[in-house]
């Protein structure tokens, strides 16, 4: 099992380079966990590749609709919130969602931000790919 964050998710969607290296890393494990607010993140971050032009309108959908079929289990976080508020010095509380996900379940967290991984400063296992 693995925690997700939506950088992975929007890089795999977009087919940026070295996709299928994030596939085949997220197919070696036995399970996908989310924060609830994941599916937040991948519109808001379609609807950037959207007003960039990166996208059409109907890929935007196409993608979503992609996305919400991937078997990701979503969990809620609203119990970790004293643990997210903890860490607002260094990270935003959504990104500190999927830390604390991660801390707490003593799982990995598979992210494309560097500065998350660099500036998480908590027990979490964070692994950039």
């Amino acid at each position: 099992m693995i925690v997700v964050d939506a950088s992975v998710i929007l890089h795999i969607l977009t087919d940026a380079p070295n996709s299928e290296t994030i596939i085949a890393r997220l197919e070696a494990e036995d399970g996908l966990i989310a924060p609830h607010l994941i599916d937040l993140e991948v519109l808001n971050g379609l609807r950037k590749h959207l007003i960039a032009k990166r996208l059409r309108g109907e890929q935007g959908a196409l993608l979503f609709k992609t996305f919400a079929d991937w078997p990701i289990e979503r969990l809620s976080v609203l119990h970790f919130n004293p643990q997210i508020w903890s860490l607002r010095e260094n990270i935003t509380p959504y990104d500190a969602s999927y830390v604390c996900l991660a801390a707490n379940l003593d799982v990995i967290l598979l992210t494309k931000d560097k500065k998350l991984q660099l500036s998480a400063n908590t027990k979490a296992k964070i692994e950039l790919i």
